[in-house]
This record gives structure tokens, sequence and C-alpha cells, in this order.
């Protein structure tokens, strides 16, 4: 939805800012603040997502002005949807990873789909097929599957997106002029025999004028 709004945006106002209809708009600002490492100014979406937009509006807009307000070329869609027509016309390294697929599903099929990545990459290297350890993970997980995992599943924590986080409020500085002016706390887990020990943390910054030697504050964990 947001990216529809921002391309929206851009045909209406001519805008050259991807990130401009988004930040401003009525959307609760957590979402720009969890996507703002890929929300980099003018950066913009795949090339696959902008063919779905350019299709879904094509007979409004046109696919030329489109392609020019959202930045990317006509002939560049074209070629995708020419793709899409004829799998011959895919690159190489596209033709590879389909076949790889196969080989991956067959892989872990055969082996009652227990298989993880180490062990379909070696089964592959057994069967002639070249290919490195990396791309099998990655191709599993574009897949959605995985290989057996000892012991039970257990799920330490279930992120809420619409709930209020909040926001770094020292920005990343993290030094004091004063004793109990900054504290900050943090909660992990710890694995053990009979399950998950949750642990807090509280570290207090001191001043540089208490501490020992320190350059930008001295912490103490409490």
């Amino acid at each position: 939805m947001e990216f529809e709004e921002a391309c929206r945006h851009r045909i209406v106002s001519g805008s050259s800012n991807w990130n401009e209809k988004i930040v401003s708009s009525n959307e609760p600002m957590r979402y720009y603040e969890r996507h703002r490492h890929i929300l980099r100014k003018d950066a913009r979406p795949p090339v696959e997502v902008m063919v779905i937009f350019v299709d879904q509006h094509r007979k409004q807009y046109g696919v030329e002005p489109i392609c020019e307000q959202i930045r990317i070329a006509s002939s560049s869609y074209y070629e995708h949807k020419a793709r899409e027509r004829n799998s011959d016309r895919l690159p190489e390294r596209i033709k590879r990873d389909m076949k790889l697929e196969l080989d991956i599903q067959r892989v872990w099929q055969d082996n009652f789909q227990v298989y993880g990545a180490r062990k379909v990459w070696r089964q592959l290297l057994r069967e002639g097929i070249d290919v490195a350890r990396c791309t099998i993970e990655r191709l599993m997980k574009k897949l959605e599957i995985q290989g057996a995992r000892h012991g039970r599943k257990c799920w330490t924590t279930v992120a809420d997106d619409s709930l209020y986080r909040p926001t770094d409020k020292v920005n990343r500085q993290f030094t004091a002029t004063r004793p109990n002016q900054l504290w900050v706390a943090d909660i992990t887990f710890v694995a053990t025999w009979t399950g998950f020990v949750y642990v807090a943390f509280i570290t207090v910054f001191l001043p540089d004028t208490l501490s020992a030697g320190g350059s930008a504050g001295h912490c103490t964990p409490i």
C-alpha cells in the first residue's frame, strides 16, 4: 500500500523522493522507523514490484508516463514482460537457479524432508552438480524449506507490529555528565537443559571524572 501511494504521488506531483509520500502520510511513524534501513533517499523497490504496479495502472496512465515518474526504463518493463512469455530470454543465472531449485526439492523430498542446506549441498556435489553452499542456502530460503532440527521449537519473542515501539531517546550517544543521568536496560535469553532463562541487564553510565580513564564515559553493569 505504501509503495502504491508513493508511486501515485510521484505521477501526480513529479516528486523525486520515494520517501516523501510515505513519511508525510498518515501512516504511523513506526513504519518508517522499521523500514528506514531500506527506505534510503532515492532508493526504489525491486523491478518486479514496479512492473506489477505498471500493469495495474497502465490503462489509466500509460506505460511510458508511469515508467518516467517511477524511474524505470520502459525497455526494462517490456523486457521483463517478454521474459514472462518466453523463458529462453531469462538470464543464465535465473535459468540455473530454476534448475537447481528442482534438484534441491528432489534431494530434500528423497531424504524424507530432513536434509538441511549442508547435506543437500554435499549430495549435489556427489551427483556431480558443482554449486556453492551459499547458493543452496539462498534457494532453500526462497523455497521456504529447511532441514529437521533437534529438540522442540521454542518461540522466545513474538513481535506485534501494531504496537508502538519506543524510539532511541539518546540518538546512540551513550555518554553521561553526571551520575544517574543515563541508564540502559536490555533483556536476552540463555538456553539451559531445562529450557530458556530470561536475563535482564541494567547498565549505568558514569561521567569521565568518576572513571579511571575513559574517553567517552564509563559504564558499570548493575
